[in-house]
């Protein structure tokens, strides 16, 4: 009896409430795979800088990187630029076009030394633009790693899933 009447009198005066705080708002985030042996290229993506890069380690000596990034649509990227990780000489190739990035970096000529990619390193920055919320995850397709030789290198491609609300 007590506590019914307790529990009225919290009721009438407004102190017992049963409703919920509203949720947080929902964040942009990415969610990048596991780590992968061997040979591998990375996309990492920081959605609140609205910004990204691509990485490569464990290939040894290379003389050339090729591929497209692709997103979808409703994420249009705005630009893709080489670090110098080819060295200052290096002939580039980058263009972005809505939700595709053409990218390639390679050295000057067949006398010129490979580079060496053991350990992980920079090899591309891109910007992007939401105009829609997604739910994705940006690949690398139409990839091209070799050789001085023009062997090609096989590798891995690690990316991540990228929620904008």
């Amino acid at each position: 009896m007590r506590l019914t009447l307790l529990t009225f009198a919290l009721a009438a005066c407004g102190g017992a409430s049963t409703t919920q705080p509203p949720p947080p708002p929902p964040i942009a985030h990415f969610d990048a795979d596991a780590v992968a042996q061997g040979p591998t290229l990375s996309v990492t993506v920081d959605p609140e800088a609205r910004s990204g890069t691509i990485s490569a380690r464990d290939m040894g000596l290379v003389f050339g990187v090729a591929f497209h990034l692709v997103t979808d649509p409703h994420l249009p990227i705005d630009s893709i630029e080489p670090t110098d990780a080819f060295g200052a000489d290096a002939v580039r190739l980058h263009v972005a076009s809505t939700a595709t990035a053409r990218f390639g970096l390679t050295r000057p000529g067949p006398s010129s030394a490979p580079i060496d990619l053991t350990a992980p390193r920079e090899l591309a920055r891109f910007t992007f633009h939401p105009e829609a919320p997604v739910d994705l995850r940006p690949r690398l397709e139409r990839l091209s790693v070799r050789r001085l030789d023009g062997s090609f290198v096989a590798v891995t491609v690690t990316s991540g899933r990228l929620v904008i609300p």
